[in-house]
């Protein structure tokens, strides 16, 4: 479908997808086209309680662009509530909440290119390309598994959780009798368009347990602005922050305050926390390595690499300088060493020019925003960018877990299922690790000992991802659904 209003006043607000007050259980949208509207997906209740009405949403290669509004309501591209298991993969969401060329359809802080409520349940959010967006990028409220994005140029790229208390619009978290979980692995972050409400932020985690932010790549932030955050965390507990880069992401000003951070740490953090393996190579004019205004005992850090331009003395807040660090946070295994990656100013345009287009980051979002069922080219999926950046980096590349062309690639039918599930492969497969979102493993089971099709009545209802290792050590992944 190609949706598109047939005029616009700029005040109005037609939406292109709508379901309000209406439970369902399964729900497809694929390869649809929507732009121009105030919202182009809306599912919620228009009253309270704000309880799960809906299970089994799928919404995949679609393109969501353009959603705008002139009075002060809140366009997005979509907005979504109480439904429970939700699949986002390979969309391509831009340039909503705002538009260059209507008069007072002006960004603001409350209009995004996606929001996903705290009363939403078991989302997977993964391979989409997020660009442009009013304010937030990826709105993930309600936490979940969010894997091999590619986020270009929003003000706040990813932000899981909230600050909010809970409150009549029933969009907040009473922290910390009330969490999120999530599993932040394997996006890549590339700059940040900054506004007056917002300076510019890769990754933001608030009011989360057990969650874990793995193997990102937040990079190359170009704006003059202040406090702005490579990763920022406040109010979570035992979470694990591994293995992510964080390059050049920090206020480009020449003098100023000078709060940016490659990593941040709220004072509401409690306890648990870990860091360890990211890389924090902060090549900015201004902007510390890592910003920790909690209490040192809240957190642990190990292994980690930091450089930055800025004055010895003023690496870390409040710490100074390197030695300083290590003796307010105990941190062990560390380095301040510049990292040497193969190509770390890879950009958008150089991928475009290794694939013989001498062309812009506009021109990309345009061929992105192309794709279609009969027209879709790998080169211009987030997969494919991401590993581009990701050798850049000296990082694995990562298959997609849907990708068409693997040898290695493990099946699981049906997909969703109820009670009994296959998992098959051309590989063959080692052991079988079942995890639920937060990460638990569920079910192991050795490869000689698989017994088709597997039992799986006992788990309930919701979102799991299935790890297969193969003979070979390599591993692939694929997320299933039991309704």
């Amino acid at each position: 479908l190609y949706l598109e209003p047939d005029s616009r006043t700029g005040t109005d607000e037609p939406v292109g997808m709508r379901f309000i007050d209406a439970p369902f259980d399964h729900v497809w949208i694929e390869d649809c086209y929507l732009t121009r509207f105030f919202q182009h997906l809306a599912i919620h209740d228009p009253a309270l309680p704000y309880t799960a009405s809906r299970s089994n949403l799928t919404v995949r290669r679609s393109i969501f662009t353009d959603a705008y509004v002139t009075s002060s309501s809140h366009a997005n591209a979509m907005f979504i509530a109480n439904v429970d298991t939700i699949l986002f993969e390979e969309n391509v969401l831009d340039h909503n909440g705002w538009s260059n060329s209507v008069p007072g359809a002006d960004p603001t802080g409350f209009r995004h290119n996606s929001y996903l409520q705290v009363s939403c349940r078991n989302l997977s959010f993964e391979n989409n390309i997020v660009s442009r967006a009013a304010a937030t990028g990826g709105g993930f409220r309600c936490g979940g598994i969010i894997t091999d994005n590619l986020f270009l140029s929003n003000p706040k790229n990813i932000q899981i959780g909230t600050h909010e208390n809970v409150d009549g619009g029933g969009g907040g978290i009473n922290w910390p009798t009330e969490f999120i979980t999530a599993l932040v692995t394997d996006n890549v972050i590339i700059d940040s368009r900054t506004e007056s409400f917002e300076a510019g932020k890769g990754i933001t985690v608030q009011r989360g347990k057990n969650s874990e932010v793995k193997n990102n790549i937040v990079a190359h932030f170009s704006p003059e602005s202040d406090y702005n955050y490579g990763i920022f965390i406040n109010e979570t507990e035992n979470l694990s922050v591994d293995s992510n880069i964080v390059y050049n992401w920090g206020n480009n000003q020449t003098s100023g305050f000078d709060f940016a951070a490659g990593i941040a740490i709220g004072s509401g953090v409690l306890t648990g926390n870990e860091f360890t393996g990211n890389h924090v190579q902060m090549g900015n004019s201004q902007g510390f390595c890592v910003s920790n205004y909690a209490a040192f005992s809240s957190s642990a850090f190990s292994n980690n690499t930091y450089y930055n331009v800025a004055d010895a003395t003023d690496w870390f807040e409040p710490s100074g300088s390197y030695s300083s660090w290590l003796s307010a946070s105990s941190e062990t295994g560390s380095a301040a060493q510049q990292v040497s990656y193969p190509f770390p100013e890879r950009s958008i345009e150089t991928y475009l020019l290794s694939l013989g287009i001498p062309e812009s980051l506009e021109y990309f979002i345009a061929r992105c925003k192309n794709q279609s069922a009969c027209n879709w080219q790998e080169e211009f999926t987030a997969n494919a960018v991401n590993n581009y950046f990701r050798e850049g980096f000296g990082k694995d590349i990562i298959l997609s877990s849907r990708s068409e062309n693997r040898d290695t690639e493990t099946v699981c039918y049906p997909n969703p299922f109820t009670d009994f599930i296959n998992i098959v492969s051309a590989q063959p497969i080692k052991t079988i690790r079942i995890m639920n979102v937060t990460g638990q493993e569920v079910l192991f089971l050795q490869g000689n000992a698989i017994s088709l099709p597997v039992n799986l009545s006992f788990l309930p209802c919701g979102l799991y991802l299935v790890q297969a290792e193969y003979i070979t050590d390599k591993s692939s992944f694929v997320r299933i659904i039991k309704k």
